[in-house]
């Protein structure tokens, strides 16, 4: 091959590359790509992936119809169908906010998105944060199940948003105990948790996981009346939801946090 036709193969192979990048990182979007869901547009992943929805991609979420004002939930989505390997998610809230609990998630423009490609049946779990404001909230997802044109929406999911009422709040305002949410949250792997007081008291603070066994005791001991502040590490555990429950005479209060690595 002389120097010419040596020139020229380089430079076709380049152009070649260049065109693949294109197309993987512009219209294919591996690492995810918000403002695709019926909160925003009825194109969904038509730029992309086909210019209409597919209804063999069956996209089901799992998760409370009612919040409390200022709690965490974790919600579950599920994607199945198409003809392929991999897909994506976008998922997106009217008025809470989100935050990933699966590791291949992350947060773009204020939605979740996956950071790169993933197999598909695919299980999406992640954290729901209710709006302070009672009323009502909706989640929109849109997900790409395997194959290069298939993509549906979710059926949206409406979420009932009620002010924060019950025994443990009601016992709140009557005696003056207060447990207030961790900060921050999520968090990794230090956070900070608050409470109150009113008089002296027996207080027992434990962290507990999802499946309700217990991870550690934080306090443990007769406290007088103030505003105390505790510091949690978890750096020997793994992400996800955990529950931190104050146990103070009669008084008791359980909130959720979440660890993210």
């Amino acid at each position: 091959m002389n120097f010419k036709n040596c020139k020229t193969f380089l430079f076709t192979g380049v152009l070649v590359l260049m065109s693949l990048f294109y197309k993987e990182n512009i219209y294919s979007y591996p690492g995810g790509i918000a403002s695709r869901t019926l909160k925003l547009t009825t194109a969904g992943c038509g730029s992309c992936h086909g210019s209409s929805s597919s209804s063999s991609v069956i996209i089901t979420i799992t998760g409370p119809d009612t919040v409390v004002a200022g709690q965490s939930y974790q919600y579950t989505i599920n994607v199945s169908g198409g003809s392929g390997t991999t897909g994506g998610i976008n998922i997106a809230t009217n008025r809470g906010s989100l935050d990933s609990v699966s590791t291949f998630l992350k947060k773009l423009n204020g939605e979740l998105v996956h950071k790169q490609r993933v197999a598909v049946p695919s299980t999406y779990q992640f954290l729901y944060t209710a709006p302070a404001i009672s009323g009502s909230d909706t989640i929109y997802a849109t997900a790409k199940g395997a194959g290069f044109s298939s993509w549906n929406w979710m059926p949206n999911k409406s979420v009932v948003v009620l002010t924060p009422t019950g025994v443990n709040e009601s016992n709140n305002i009557s005696t003056g105990f207060h447990l207030n949410q961790n900060f921050p949250n999520p968090f990794n792997p230090v956070t900070q948790i608050e409470y109150f007081l009113p008089h002296e008291e027996k207080v027992v603070l434990k962290i507990y996981n999802l499946v309700g066994q217990e991870v550690e005791t934080i306090v443990n001991e007769t406290q007088q009346p103030g505003e105390y502040t505790v510091e949690w590490r978890g750096d020997n555990l793994s992400s996800g939801i955990y529950l931190y429950k104050i146990t103070a005479g009669s008084y008791t209060q359980t909130k959720k946090m979440l660890l993210t690595k």
